[in-house]
């Protein structure tokens, strides 16, 4: 884990009803290989568009790291040619469409990282991961945080990240709107926290833990955790 995010997810079982409290700041990908540690594991987009070859290089591709974990863990993604290229290894990456996904299996987790901002019909993915939930299943999202601090514009914005919105994004999410969409399509119960990325610099690393303990809302990933209401 690392020493710049507070977990505070701590024994969380996976099948067990969601207590509310306040929001939680975790490592995204530490996160998501304790749900998915002995479990069968849906992992949508697991093809990481065209960041696989960077987070492949320095162990951070993160269906490698599901799939080191769970009792079995399947892909899926869009990309037909890096579909081809992971299978071809010896991955089981399966080429599909998100929103209209139909694999007659279920799963204990689904996971959707980084994902639901590139989905226009976002309601069609969050029914498409219901399909595939084993009863008392869980899917955890994650997507980038609109109200994160690198993100903010203002006389600091030349200092921090550029906002940088990837051409293939359709939306913005926050903590308030990714909650009311998971209910509007009939997930619950859901916990809603934020993750952070680990920091190199002492400064950056001091500076991060200090703000986001004050205001996790300034993390630059919002997670939803959600079990399914039939």
């Amino acid at each position: 884990m690392a020493r710049d995010v507070q977990p505070t997810l701590d024994a969380l079982d996976a099948h067990a009803t969601f207590r509310r409290r306040a929001p939680f700041v975790v490592d995204r990908a530490a996160l998501l290989e304790a749900l998915a540690r002995g479990r069968r594991v849906l992992d949508l987009g697991a093809a990481d568009a065209s960041h696989l070859d960077v987070h492949r290089a320095v162990g951070e591709w993160l269906h490698a790291r599901l799939a080191a974990v769970a009792s079995a863990c399947v892909g899926v993604d869009l990309d037909r040619a890096a579909v081809e290229r992971l299978r071809a290894e010896g991955w089981d990456v399966r080429h599909g469409d998100v929103t209209s996904l139909q694999l007659g299996e279920t799963f204990d987790v689904v996971v959707a990282g980084e994902l639901i901002e590139h989905v226009t019909d976002a309601g069609a993915l969050l029914d498409a991961c219901a399909r595939h939930l084993t009863p008392g299943g869980l899917l955890v999202l994650s997507t980038p945080n609109a109200f994160a601090l690198h993100a903010s514009p203002g006389i600091l914005s030349p200092l921090v990240r550029n906002r940088g919105i990837h051409p293939d994004h359709v939306a913005w999410y926050c903590a308030t709107t990714l909650e009311q969409l998971l209910a509007r399509q009939g997930w619950g119960p859901i916990e809603i926290g934020y993750g952070a990325s680990p920091s190199t610099s002492l400064a950056k690393r001091a500076f991060r833990r200090t703000a986001f303990r004050l205001r996790p809302s300034w993390s630059e990933t919002v997670i939803a955790i959600a079990g399914h209401q039939p």
